[in-house]
């Protein structure tokens, strides 16, 4: 048994008020931790990657006299890779600043993936936050990757409650005072969003961050598709912090790439 299951047996039994609930299932019959196969980029050298973009988040935030802390991740349209970056991101970052607190959070409501990746339970999640506000802070798991016990997920939620309707969640008041209580319990938190130009999804939510990563599939996105995701951000007072190439081809040698 691991020492995060330890430590939640220990505060399950201690009352202890922590912003994670205990995983799924009873304390006596506690699943198995996370071994290594999630497709996660969590090798050295994309560590390093999401150090550089981190030192780049925290320059742009400071030039704009911003800390950032809530941060979300988007694209023009479905399949460009967003949830993997985004998850990516969040345990990568969480793996190399061992004493930073860091959430992600599946805010895609219309083909949430973030619980297929971690393996748990689709719900409670987002949506539960909403109706449910009172238990709120329970819904908050720790990662079952055990390498990275200071990463926490908050899955989707039950989306057959719904109705389709995305927008009753996300623009809910209740949802926006969640997000503010988020900022004094992480020092980072990451929201996976769907695609900006078919949904106005993440740009409800957007006027609530501190910025914006829009993915863009190197090889199959267009320009044209990009240049209306970026207006739609602008126009929903979006701070877009950049743009993350996703799916690059290298057609030199990487060994050569990096000498240039």
């Amino acid at each position: 048994m691991g020492k995060l299951w330890d430590a939640l047996k220990k505060a399950d039994r201690e009352g202890d008020a922590n912003y994670v609930s205990k995983y799924e299932g009873s304390l006596e019959d506690p699943p198995a931790e996370y071994a290594g196969d999630l497709d996660l980029c969590l090798t050295t050298n994309m560590a390093e990657e999401y150090r550089k973009l981190m030192k780049i988040l925290s320059k742009l935030g400071q030039e704009k006299n911003l800390e950032i802390t809530m941060l979300m991740v988007t694209s023009s349209s479905a399949g460009e890779g967003v949830t993997t970056i985004a998850a990516s991101l969040a345990a990568g970052i969480a793996k190399d600043m061992r004493n930073r607190s860091v959430l992600l959070v599946d805010s895609n409501l219309r083909t949430p993936d973030i619980h297929t990746m971690f393996n748990l339970l689709p719900a409670p999640g987002l949506i539960e936050v909403v109706t449910d506000f009172e238990h709120r802070k329970e819904f908050l798991r720790a990662s079952p990757i055990r390498l990275v016990p200071n990463l926490h997920i908050l899955t989707a939620g039950n989306i057959d409650i719904i109705d389709s309707n995305p927008l009753e969640i996300l623009e809910s008041k209740r949802l926006i005072t969640f997000l503010d209580e988020l900022r004094g319990a992480y020092d980072l938190v990451v929201l996976d969003c769907p695609p900006v130009n078919p949904y106005s999804d993440a740009l409800s939510l957007a006027p609530h961050l501190d910025g914006a990563i829009l993915v863009v599939d190197a090889v199959s996105t267009r320009w044209e598709v990009v240049r209306k995701a970026q207006e739609n951000l602008d126009f929903a007072n979006a701070n877009l912090l950049g743009v993350l190439l996703n799916k690059r081809k290298l057609v030199i040698p990487k060994s050569v790439y990096k000498r240039l």
